[in-house]
């Protein structure tokens, strides 16, 4: 009886063990899918800081930016520049390859210059994670 119970509690061990064994696996595989998801949102913020620095050395110096907000999965962009052709040359294609989305609304002030909001969106948040 005294082998039996041994056998016993080395089966209950085993068992025990093996459900340890199982947890463990769970959380090394859990694990990987987020180190995997933090390195993907690593260079998709990476990717999109470059992005948005090569947009700011475009801006000639003609163009004046006032506020630049970035969230999530948009940016806005306020700013006076001295035409529209000059703002829808050299800084809105740049903005359209970067976000799916881009509007931007003028304001011509009395000197002739324009007061302009520029809002840039994208739909799939890579890039803008948090």
């Amino acid at each position: 009886e005294l082998a039996y119970s041994d056998a016993q509690q080395a089966k209950e061990n085993s068992d025990k063990m093996i459900e340890l064994i199982g947890k463990n696996r769970n959380e090394i595989i859990l694990n990987k899918e987020y180190i995997a998801l933090v390195s993907d949102i690593q260079a998709s913020n990476i990717n999109l800081k470059k992005s948005i620095k090569n947009l700011f050395d475009l801006v000639p110096d003609s163009i004046v930016l006032n506020e630049v907000l970035m969230e999530q999965k948009s940016l806005l962009i306020k700013g006076i520049t001295p035409t529209k052709e000059i703002y829808n040359n050299l800084l809105q294609t740049p903005l359209q390859s970067i976000f799916e989305t881009s509007k931007t609304n003028f304001i011509q002030l009395n000197s002739g210059w324009y007061n302009f909001v520029s809002i840039n969106t994208i739909e799939n948040s890579e890039g803008f994670n948090e």
